[in-house]
């Protein structure tokens, strides 16, 4: 059975029917809620470098970062893998993260935070130009065993690096889970702060890589590592700056980054994982570095949609409305697309949706507002013919359609989904939905939720079951 999943995010005052919404949900496989999600962490920090120029604060960067999972974030000791010093070589990086991809699965939460040293070196396959003309260079961080070229060779490809093409791959096997990706390092080797400045995390103190472009980073705005989904990239330097490796925290030594980081989470209290959104814990850690003197380094975030507003624990832990919410397929089997014809409302305000999918099948709208209640727009009791043909328009509601969709309370941003199915989708009546236009139920919230995880992990298998984008 083919399955299509599309989001779209729109800021409106919450549409309600005239009559009533007709409650359903995405039950996308007929199986039960399934495992629980858990939490899962990969720390690399690397002070002594048998090749490389030593740091000094990235082990203490790795320690506190853990102790702030185990203690604050409920992460459980031995989901969490910690590869220091000589542990951290390149083999043992790679091999660590393809290790989560298996023993993890979709929904589950993940965090890779490295703490190191970084560098560019040149493109071989021409990816980064496509993104960005400028672009000749990829970003890499440093494993303990690389060997760097002699430093009028610095930026030539060199396969003792991990280069961010390979991140890429070892990351794309996690579709489907959350993840924080957080680098400590230098990402370009370009000093704009302090040029020969030996207590930063530059692979070259001082060295300027030529054609060095501008804009482009590890997470670059465009498109992070050509990741999509409910992933939070945050690095630690521009792509011309260094990550200095002089902050303090505890009286011990830490990079500048996450000491900064270190003291806003201890500023905000201890509950501080439920009230402060990851755009906040960002601002605040800037506004510290920045009081610290650290002026030449910018941090910068990336995350599709409005992921960074979350707060740390919903992200961690994510309620059921919002995990669907964020939900993103990497394969898709056909494509379908969705439209408003507007995508601000004021109270009482007509909302229509047009939607097109490439194949025959069976279409279901549902509707997760301001307040994260999830209702089934379509199919409702006034139209129960939910059939869709491949290429033709479908209006949302019809022209003949006895009635209307309205924006009403909650007030805020709602996200509609559109599913689908090659075949009837079964699965809807044994979740044993209100037909009253009621809200769905946290338990039905929950086996959606179950479904929609189990449908990720089907999506890999090489069998092709279950095709969905």
């Amino acid at each position: 059975m083919g399955y299509f999943l599309v989001v779209y995010q729109w800021g409106f005052r919450r549409c309600r029917l005239v009559t009533h919404f007709l409650p359903i949900l995405l039950c996308m496989i007929f199986l039960s809620t399934g495992a629980f999600a858990e939490k899962y962490a990969l720390l690399v920090g690397i002070n002594q470098y048998p090749h490389v120029r030593s740091l000094k604060g990235s082990v203490n960067d790795i320690t506190q970062v853990k102790r702030v999972l185990v203690q604050d974030l409920g992460f459980a000791d031995g989901n969490i893998r910690v590869l220091t010093d000589a542990q951290a070589t390149k083999a043992n990086i790679v091999a660590a993260l393809d290790s989560l991809a298996k023993q993890t699965k979709a929904g589950d939460s993940l965090l890779w935070y490295y703490s190191g040293h970084g560098f560019s070196m040149q493109d071989v396959d021409g990816d980064e130009a496509v993104r960005d003309p400028d672009d000749h260079y990829d970003e890499i961080l440093v494993p303990y065993d690389a060997v760097p070229f002699p430093r009028e060779r610095a930026t030539d490809p060199n396969t003792t690096m991990l280069g961010d093409d390979e991140i890429a791959r070892a990351l794309s096997g996690m579709a489907g889970r959350r993840m924080v990706v957080v680098f400590d390092s230098c990402h370009s080797g370009s000093a704009l702060r302090g040029l020969g400045d030996t207590d930063s995390r530059s692979l070259y103190p001082g060295f300027v890589p030529p054609e060095m472009p501008k804009t482009r980073s590890l997470v670059h705005t465009k498109q992070p590592l050509d990741l999509t989904g409910p992933v939070i990239f945050v690095s630690a330097a521009g792509s011309l700056q260094s990550a200095s490796d002089v902050g303090e925290f505890e009286g011990e030594r830490h990079g500048a980054f996450t000491a900064g980081l270190l003291r806003s989470i201890r500023k905000a209290g201890p509950d501080w994982q439920y009230t402060l959104s990851w755009e906040e814990l960002f601002r605040r850690t800037k506004d510290d570095m920045l009081s610290q003197g650290f002026t030449g380094q910018t941090p910068t975030i990336q995350a599709p949609g409005g992921l960074t507003k979350r707060s740390i624990a919903e992200f961690f832990d994510p309620s059921p409305s919002s995990e669907i919410a964020d939900l993103d397929s990497p394969q898709a089997a056909f494509g379908i697309e969705m439209e408003s014809h507007k995508y601000r409302f004021l109270e009482g305000d007509l909302l229509t949706l047009a939607v097109q999918s490439e194949r025959n099948g069976y279409l279901y709208i549902f509707d997760i507002d301001a307040e994260k209640n999830i209702t089934q727009l379509f199919p409702n009791k006034f139209a129960p013919q939910n059939r869709v043909q491949a290429g033709r328009l479908k209006m949302i509601p019809g022209e003949q359609d006895a009635y209307q969709l309205r924006a009403g309370p909650p007030f805020g941003k709602s996200v509609v989904v559109a599913v689908v199915t090659t075949e009837p989708w079964l699965a809807a009546s044994e979740l044993k939905m209100p037909d009253d236009f009621r809200p769905i139920t946290d338990d039905q919230m929950g086996q959606l939720r179950g479904q929609l995880r189990f449908l990720h992990e089907a999506a890999k298998s090489s069998s092709g079951v279950i095709p969905w984008a």
